[in-house]
């Protein structure tokens, strides 16, 4: 499992899990719907939720989902990543990476990126309740 250090998305992890082994897949991908997902890019699936493409530019489709950072792997994908050099999953792999056995597990869950100072200011907001939330639980 990777998971990128700069947002946060809750998932339940056990069902993620499950997701990619009853597939079978290379790679699985946690993704969320985003109303407006203009700074996220696009990842489009088709029915049975194999990734038919990942985009950095937003696709005018029915339903976008953007990308929350969060990747099951088989390892034999380290082949893939070159260690010589700077590389990144999202601009490096995933546009052009054609695989039948790449998914997409949607979560109905909040996904919040700090990648920006006005983003990481509302992800403060969103992180202190649903702290406080948590809080109440126990």
């Amino acid at each position: 499992m990777v998971m990128n250090g700069d947002s946060f998305c809750r998932v339940d992890f056990i069902d993620f899990i499950d997701f990619h082994f009853k597939r079978k897949a290379f790679v699985s991908m946690v993704i969320s719907e985003k109303k407006n997902n203009t700074d996220y890019g696009t990842v489009l699936l088709n029915y049975s939720l194999q990734i038919k493409k990942f985009s950095k530019e937003k696709i005018k489709k029915n339903k976008n989902f953007t990308n929350t950072g969060i990747y099951l792997f088989q390892k034999e994908i380290l082949s893939f990543i070159p260690s010589e050099r700077f590389f990144s999953l999202e601009n490096d792999l995933f546009p052009d990476f054609d695989c039948k056995k790449f998914y997409g597990f949607i979560t109905k869950e909040f996904y919040v990126d700090i990648g920006t100072p006005e983003s990481y200011e509302s992800a403060k907001v969103f992180l202190k309740k649903i702290g406080s939330s948590n809080e109440k639980k126990v």
